[in-house]
């Protein structure tokens, strides 16, 4: 893998504490300037970013991923408002999730 994500506790990131209306996400990728991330191993993270939806788009999600290719991403705890978000911003593909735990508000729906 070319870039690694790893041993992280990315948590208690608020809206209070960032002006305008921030998207709030533990990790991200989007592919808006035409470039992929490429090559990603994500692992024994804690991302917990429990903080209420503001909106139905402006939400806190563990990994919002977008134009992500050849991505692992395993033995990490995920718990957040809006889960994971695989976005709008850019086709993923070959991803590998393995012994993950995920924990978010089920009832929230991005509206």
């Amino acid at each position: 893998h070319d870039i690694v994500i790893r041993g992280n506790y990315i948590h208690d990131i608020l809206f209070s504490e960032n002006s305008g209306d921030p998207h709030i996400d533990g990790i991200q990728s989007n592919s808006f300037s035409g470039s992929h991330a490429l090559n990603v191993l994500v692992e024994k993270n804690h991302i917990y970013l429990w903080q209420e939806a503001k909106s139905g788009v402006i939400s806190s999600c563990s990994m919002m991923l977008g134009g992500a290719d050849n991505w692992t991403i395993r033995n990490n705890i995920f718990e957040s408002w809006g889960g994971m978000n695989t976005s709008n911003t850019g086709t993923n593909s070959n991803m590998k999730f393995y012994n993950n735990t995920f924990r978010s508000n089920i009832d929230w729906v991005n509206r």
